[in-house]
């Protein structure tokens, strides 16, 4: 069969996008062989205050300046444009009908640990492969748990198989659909957009945590401040 070539989608809120989205989006790209890394910024993303995010088009301008350097690298404003709350399976099933290449969502482990409280769960798990990055050192037992606990808890009909580890990545097929879920040990840096909020709040410098021109369009519009 012939290989149609994959497409990573890295959703986020990206309030504001640092150097460490960009540094697993390149991992993971390289890792998994990926053709192209679609950034997708969300309108208003389910599980967060509302009252902490910067407007949709200050974050959806940082990415595109963030990722204007890197010809793998893409952004869709497809939640954006859409308005109200981001759920990932509507993205999912819009860059399904878009491509024709296999899509492969990258979430980072916190945020899939939080997987069963998702929007439409057992669709979402029959409609996508997954790649979810952790820290080296991370416990595969934490991601079992919510595999085998949480989600088939939830989901009865939903299976998961244990396929095989190595070096770095551990691969999980989901027994249910065709896709597969892949755990990928990166070495993540200790940045959050939290932090980056609060430097900005302070007067603190953000240097090096963000892209130059990043840092520039922050001070420049006084976003966070």
């Amino acid at each position: 069969m012939e290989d149609k070539g994959r497409i990573g989608i890295l959703g986020g809120t990206f309030n504001p996008i640092h150097i460490g989205h960009l540094r697993i989006a390149e991992e993971v790209r390289e890792k998994m062989n990926l053709k192209e890394v679609v950034f997708v910024p969300s309108y208003i993303p389910p599980h967060k205050d509302e009252r902490e995010i910067a407007p949709p088009h200050y974050r959806a301008e940082m990415v595109k300046i963030a990722i204007q350097d890197n010809p793998f690298f893409k952004i869709s404003t497809i939640e954006i444009d859409r308005g109200g709350k981001s759920y990932t399976i509507d993205t999912v099933e819009e860059f399904k009908k878009k491509y024709d290449e296999d899509i492969y969502l990258i979430s980072g482990i916190d945020t899939f640990e939080e997987f069963s409280t998702w929007h439409r769960v057992d669709n979402l798990l029959r409609a996508c492969n997954f790649i979810v990055t952790s820290r080296p050192g991370y416990k595969e037992d934490k991601l079992e748990d919510t595999l085998y606990k949480t989600i088939t808890s939830d989901y009865p009909d939903i299976k998961f198989k244990k396929e095989k580890s190595k070096g770095n990545l551990t691969i999980y097929g989901i027994e249910t659909s065709n896709y597969k879920l892949y755990l990928f040990s990166s070495i993540l840096l200790d940045i959050s957009a939290s932090k980056i909020r609060r430097c900005l709040k302070e007067g603190s410098s953000i240097k090096y945590l963000v892209p130059h021109e990043v840092e520039k369009f922050l001070i420049e519009k006084k976003i966070y401040i």
